[in-house]
């Protein structure tokens, strides 16, 4: 997955060993948590074990929550895009309606009619992109587990 280059550290590669305030974290094999077969999933040396499972969850909903932002902005951008686009060729569509009605012929107005019928299309599949990606966000929002600890 990463050719030729080291995977970003997470906040879920760093140890620490309890060795007090002075003891620097050090990096975790990645296939600890994943569970390899040739080690324990969760060593108990380690302090990592179903404890962590709660931080795994949570970076996961933030990273959906946050796809859901992204996606969002994009369809914001995509949105403007396409509202000028329509208004570039309304206008265009009025002054050939305007100059075609002033020389006596008609022509050419189709085009712009069937760009503008498209250009409409594409505004609108960007205002449904950006109402499915809000949705997605306030889903992944209500899915965040909560990190309060568990009165038991």
């Amino acid at each position: 997955m990463w050719a030729g280059a080291r995977r970003p550290l997470t906040i879920l590669d760093l140890e620490d060993h309890g060795g007090g305030p002075a003891s620097e974290p050090s990096v975790r094999d990645p296939e600890d948590y994943c569970g390899s077969p040739r080690s324990e999933p969760y060593p108990e040396d380690h302090g990592g074990g179903p404890a962590s499972e709660p931080f795994i969850d949570l970076e996961r909903a933030d990273a959906a929550i946050e796809l859901a932002r992204v996606k969002a902005a994009d369809a914001d951008v995509r949105i403007v895009r396409a509202a000028g686009y329509v208004r570039v060729v309304e206008d265009a569509l009025r002054k050939t309606a305007t100059s075609g009605a002033t020389r006596g012929g008609g022509g050419g107005g189709g085009d712009f009619e069937a760009e503008l019928g498209r250009a409409r299309d594409d505004l609108a599949a960007a205002q449904r992109e950006k109402a499915e990606s809000e949705a997605e966000q306030r889903l992944a929002e209500a899915s965040r587990p909560s990190m309060r600890p568990s009165s038991a």
